[in-house]
């Protein structure tokens, strides 16, 4: 009898979830009238990378959870993957500080795989971390090759 009981009661419990997730729907025209415009602040990459030098926890407090559009950036290495690409300075010679740029979106990829080291490139997104050793990264939003 317990078991019957312990039974019912899941499947009300059940039901009762269920129910509760279908809540109400909003229109799609109210959902993109709430969607957020962001704001790209213009960021030249050598100026990142001598600050990331200088001092990283400056360069921490001013950049980290910024949204930024990188320029004068060149593709220093791509990821087998697509996963990611690095970027530099035009003209710096090998280096371990760079801007990691990761991939999340499969449209990106297809940019990644047109890309070519010392391609000059445009990159827009945010600065999720900051690291004395391994420079800058940024889950990127948006690719420009540059001419």
């Amino acid at each position: 009898m317990k078991r019957f009981l312990a039974v019912v009661m899941l499947v009300f419990v059940s039901v009762f979830a269920i129910a509760g997730c279908g809540g109400s729907s909003s229109s799609p025209s109210s959902s993109s009238s709430s969607a957020k415009e962001v704001s790209y602040a213009e960021a030249d990459i050598a100026v990142l990378m001598s600050e990331l030098k200088d001092n990283a926890a400056a360069a921490s407090k001013n950049y980290k959870g910024k949204d930024v559009k990188v320029v004068n950036g060149v593709v220093s290495n791509i990821d087998a993957d697509g996963k990611y690409f690095n970027i530099q300075p035009a003209g710096a010679q090998f280096d371990l500080h760079s801007m990691q740029c990761f991939i999340n979106d499969d449209k990106l990829k297809d940019d990644v795989v047109k890309l070519k080291k010392g391609a000059p490139v445009v990159v827009y997104g945010h600065i999720d971390d900051v690291g004395e050793v391994l420079g800058y990264s940024l889950n990127t939003k948006k690719i420009e090759i540059s001419q």
